[in-house]
């Protein structure tokens, strides 16, 4: 009977608890590489791809800090600086739009045109 009581003892020490509330490094590195493929797939929304992007990478680090060999805190660190590039380059081109294309006296009005276009057609078809 005693052994029995001090190997499941044993269990639960090595077992993380979930009473203390504290993730361990594999929910993190597992967190950090969904963070890390939202942050690519997020493409169209800058500021949100930015935020997942950070998420990603905090995670990886802390991950990383405990733990070198930690291959799915690697990919989320990847994912999350590949997603931070990216949501840079979608802005640089929102900004060339609003303040190249917008401007210019011919590029302007068929922007605008084909902007409409696309509007119209979304609302036809829902």
């Amino acid at each position: 009977m005693n052994i029995q009581n001090n190997l499941n003892n044993q269990e639960q020490e090595g077992s993380p608890s979930a009473a203390s509330g504290k993730p361990t490094p594999n929910r993190l590195a597992v967190f950090s590489l969904l963070m890390g493929i939202a942050a690519i797939l997020f493409c169209l929304s800058p500021i949100i791809q930015f935020c997942i992007g950070m998420a990603a990478i905090t995670s990886a680090v802390i991950v990383r800090l405990n733990d070198r060999s930690n291959k799915m805190a690697l990919f989320g660190l990847i994912g999350g600086i590949i997603g931070i590039i990216i949501s840079f380059v979608v802005l640089l081109m929102i900004l060339y739009v609003y303040n190249v294309v917008l401007e210019d006296p011919v590029l302007g009005p068929m922007y605008n045109n084909m902007y409409q276009q696309i509007m119209n057609y979304w609302s036809s078809a829902s």
